[in-house]
């Protein structure tokens, strides 16, 4: 294939893998502030029942997941870029 075939294709996969470490960035920061909130929701009106940390632990596992996708993405389109 031709140079700019290859420069296209290593830009394209640059842009995805960066694209998707963005989407998970974002995620964790929401992640962070919203159980932030509940913790301290939870803590001033219930302190005896500890609720928030079924929140935390399952919307945890979504972002574990979101996490691997991102990381098995970026190991998919690098691995199938250096294939000719």
């Amino acid at each position: 294939e031709t140079e700019i075939v290859e420069a296209f294709k290593k830009a394209y996969i640059e842009m995805e893998v960066e694209e998707g470490k963005m989407s998970f960035l974002a995620h964790l920061t929401v992640y962070a502030l919203v159980n932030a909130m509940l913790i301290v929701i939870n803590l001033l009106h219930t302190p005896k029942h500890l609720w928030f940390i079924y929140p935390l632990i399952g919307w945890g596992v979504g972002l574990l997941m979101h996490y691997l996708g991102v990381r098995w993405l970026e190991g998919y389109l690098r691995k199938r870029g250096q294939q000719r």
